[in-house]
């Protein structure tokens, strides 16, 4: 089946097909648009009857999973349901926004294309092996957040615990060992041993390098520092196999991947 789509600008494009109830907009240019299952995928979740009152809309790194009823890389707003379906079942990936001093004036497409090349050389995604840390440091993590892992690896950049959401742990308190493993299999912290440092293979983990084209809160860009014209880094990535297997635990399904 062949899907169309409008464009309303060179970076957004509007789909809509006579099943769905809503409007999807796919935020990317023409050559980013995705394979024919991953918009099958976003009409069948956009076509869910009086659940949504606005668009939903595909990021740059939509894409499709096996065993998944909802294309990645999407947003949906609905007021009164929940859909099940459109989350995932892998927890705790990581964002990361990083500034650079680059911008369009000292920076070329060549030297981008240079630089991109290194990145692919040095930064592991495929790998299973990443930055081995002893057991006792997984849990640590699991328990405190973010500075467990400065502690060991002797982090001292600067506000590196305050630019962290929550401090890289949602608990109101600090857990106690026997309570992570009370959630957490020992063996899956065995696994993630190995994990940290990779940024991912599978699904829509990305290493992007962002210009900001407009900016649309000032107060909160000057807080950020950040400029028009300035490039920054966006990392995502993945739970290391530790939130995926987690959530496989606590989580019943008839089959994962179809």
């Amino acid at each position: 089946m062949n899907y169309e789509t409008k464009s309303l600008s060179e970076d957004i494009k509007e789909f809509k097909t006579e099943k769905m109830s809503v409007s999807a907009l796919f935020f990317m240019s023409q050559d980013l648009l995705p394979e024919e299952e991953t918009f099958a995928q976003v009409e069948d979740i956009a076509s869910n009857k009086d659940v949504f009152f606005h668009h939903t809309v595909a990021m740059p790194d939509v894409c499709s999973k096996p065993g998944r009823k909802n294309a990645a890389g999407t947003t949906i707003v609905s007021e009164k349901y929940i859909l099940p379906q459109v989350n995932d079942s892998d927890p705790n990936c990581g964002m990361r926004l990083v500034k650079t001093n680059l911008n369009e004036d000292n920076i070329s497409a060549e030297e981008i294309h240079k630089l991109f090349q290194e990145l692919v050389a040095v930064v592991p995604t495929k790998k299973f092996v990443g930055t081995k840390v002893p057991f006792n440091v997984v849990v640590d993590i699991c328990r405190q957040g973010t500075k467990a892992i400065m502690k060991h690896l002797g982090i001292e950049t600067r506000n590196e615990l305050e630019n962290t959401q929550c401090g890289g742990s949602f608990f109101d308190r600090e857990m106690t060992r026997q309570e992570i493993f009370d959630v957490i299999p020992k063996l899956y912290l065995h696994f993630a041993k190995y994990r940290l440092g990779v940024l991912g293979a599978a699904g829509n983990h990305f290493l992007d390098l962002m210009k900001v084209g407009e900016i649309a809160d000032p107060a909160v860009a000057q807080i950020l520092g950040i400029k028009k014209g300035q490039y920054l880094f966006m990392i995502h990535t993945g739970s290391g196999i530790l939130g995926q297997y987690t959530m496989y635990t606590h989580t019943a399904k008839k089959a994962e991947h179809l």
